[in-house]
């Protein structure tokens, strides 16, 4: 996966763009998946789902402090190295509806490669997946509009969110969320300042095939737009995968 953000500017106001690119593996069946990925710049993450918890293990596997500025860092921070390669971290989340309630690195594979069964079951909500979801008083805010595949398998044409004062009011109440200071702050005025409506995330595939009956995108994309100070919806950052 590539990621393209432009949420930097310079002192005139111009976009900085900043480009990286993470290898992704997807293990997929209609109650079960699997999603290794190298969105740490220093590590390596695992998700798993059986169908209750949704496991989530990371490694260290390099040391990063010196060869990058610390703003451009992904991932756990452990000191000493030799001391930290050695350990294996494991996080269990309640997940019986199989979302992986991660950040951005899982989210998009997932949604692109897992999530049929998710999209079948009654009542869900798509979280916002661009931003580490237990720790984003919005993450559950959003009405949606998606498109799937006609197979057994079920997964996403296009998935497009749209801001809700409604749903903005329940997320910033929901009891999965981390109770950080964002989150708390979030609680004591948990109105929405969107209308109700705007695009806030369009997932698309491009191109796809059929396996066995089942259809996977082959190339897809994402634009997360975000309001400027004059209060234009414009793209913040999009991804292209293939």
């Amino acid at each position: 996966m590539e990621i393209i953000s432009s949420a930097s500017k310079t002192t005139n106001g111009l976009p900085i763009e900043k480009r990286r690119t993470y290898p992704v593996l997807c293990i997929v069946g209609t109650n079960v998946w699997r999603i290794e990925n190298e969105f740490p710049t220093n590590g390596k993450e695992v998700w798993y789902w059986d169908k209750t918890n949704v496991y989530e293990s990371i490694q260290i596997t390099k040391d990063d402090t010196e060869s990058r500025p610390k703003s451009f860092r992904s991932g756990p921070v452990i000191v000493p190295f030799e001391r930290a390669k050695s350990n294996l971290t494991v996080e269990i989340i309640p997940s019986p509806s199989g979302h992986p309630l991660g950040n951005v690195g899982v989210s998009i594979p997932w949604t692109a490669f897992c999530s049929g069964t998710y999209l079948k079951s009654k009542g869900r909500t798509i979280p916002l997946p661009i931003k580490p979801i237990l720790f984003e008083p919005d993450s559950f805010a959003y009405t949606d509009r998606t498109e799937t595949f006609d197979d057994e398998l079920g997964l996403p044409r296009s998935v497009e969110l749209f801001t809700s004062k409604s749903l903005y009011e329940s997320s910033v109440k929901d009891k999965r969320l981390i109770r950080d200071a964002r989150v708390q702050r979030a609680r004591l005025s948990p109105t929405s300042p969107f209308p109700d409506g705007i695009l806030k995330f369009r997932y698309k595939v491009v191109e796809s095939t059929n396996f066995s009956g089942w259809n996977f995108p082959t190339r897809f994309e994402y634009v997360d737009y975000q309001s400027d100070q004059k209060g234009k919806w414009r793209p913040l950052s999009l991804a292209v995968a293939k």
